[in-house]
């Protein structure tokens, strides 16, 4: 199965050991070769996704970025996209044996 998605990442343009992505239009398809394009018929969006936020650092979670989360009420979530393709995959009746 491939996975695919829309990232925007954000990075330190100082170089600084933080990094922020956001992932939307999770798409995923059932197959056993690899494609060097995405342009096949069979990409399935996965239903109801929201963006997906990682924040990622080293050694300490900056203040300023601890701020914003709290104002903004946003909770941590373990969302891994190769779970939810199968998931999907197996609401829609396709399986991947």
């Amino acid at each position: 199965m491939l996975i695919r998605y829309l990232r925007e990442p954000y990075t330190d343009p100082g170089g600084g050991p933080l990094r922020v992505t956001m992932d939307r239009c999770v798409a995923c398809l059932r197959t056993d070769r690899a494609l060097l394009t995405d342009d096949h018929p069979g990409w399935i969006v996965l239903p109801n996704q929201p963006i997906v936020l990682e924040i990622k650092f080293t050694d300490t979670f900056p203040l300023w970025l601890s701020d914003m989360v709290r104002e903004l009420d946003l909770v941590r979530v373990r969302s891994p996209k190769y779970v939810r393709s199968v998931d999907a995959l197996s609401a829609l009746g396709i399986g991947l044996a």
